[in-house]
């Protein structure tokens, strides 16, 4: 996780502690990594390390031991998501700016409040 993307979490808790909750990527313990915001500003991970990756983005843990073994995140694969274009699937990584723009606008439709006769 780049220390931009964390301190938009900061900023978007509204809040100078934030503790990630789940299992270690590596070794599937449950695990909390806690990070902080001292008085100069600094964050402090304490816990572990967090990472973000994915699309949309996905934090992912691991334990102190884990980290200390491999600092980076093993066996990950991202979720590949296809979407409907003109009667074929896609993968939307391949979207161009204008398609991932209008994928972004697409709304959720319901339909368990409908009856089919």
């Amino acid at each position: 996780m780049k220390i931009e993307q964390l301190q938009k979490f900061f900023t978007d808790a509204k809040s100078n502690k934030i503790a990630f909750e789940g299992f270690c990527q590596d070794c599937r313990k449950e695990t909390t990594v806690d990070c902080d915001v001292d008085a100069e500003g600094k964050i402090i991970i304490t816990g572990g390390a967090v990472y973000l990756a994915g699309q949309p983005e996905s934090v992912y843990l691991k334990c102190e031991k884990c980290f200390d073994m491999a600092k980076e995140l093993r066996e990950f694969q991202p979720c590949e998501t296809y979407s409907r274009v003109v009667g074929y699937y896609r993968p939307i990584k391949n979207y161009n700016d204008g398609k991932l723009a209008e994928f972004g606008d697409r709304k959720d439709f319901d339909v368990s409040g409908i009856m089919i006769a």
